[in-house]
């Protein structure tokens, strides 16, 4: 993980995350091994109609909320 990688949005969710958390690499580019769905919509479409998968789920989307650090306050 680079400075430059996109952060990941908290509600961009794979099986990859919860093994390996935030920083997991398969939130950073879609892994062909990885299954994503979104949380808010327990489906692998966001609230927008758009597909889950790391590349898509970008501050472009207005569903996009940025992952932040446990502790961090969150808006």
């Amino acid at each position: 993980m680079t400075p430059d990688d996109p952060i990941p949005c908290r509600f961009l969710s794979t099986k990859g995350r919860v093994i390996h958390g935030r920083t997991a690499p398969c939130l950073r580019r879609t892994s062909p091994s990885s299954h994503y769905t979104c949380l808010r919509t327990q489906t692998v479409l966001g609230p927008d109609d758009g597909l889950c998968v790391p590349e898509a789920c970008t501050p472009a989307r207005p569903c996009y909320r940025p992952d932040t650090p446990c502790g961090a306050s969150v808006s």
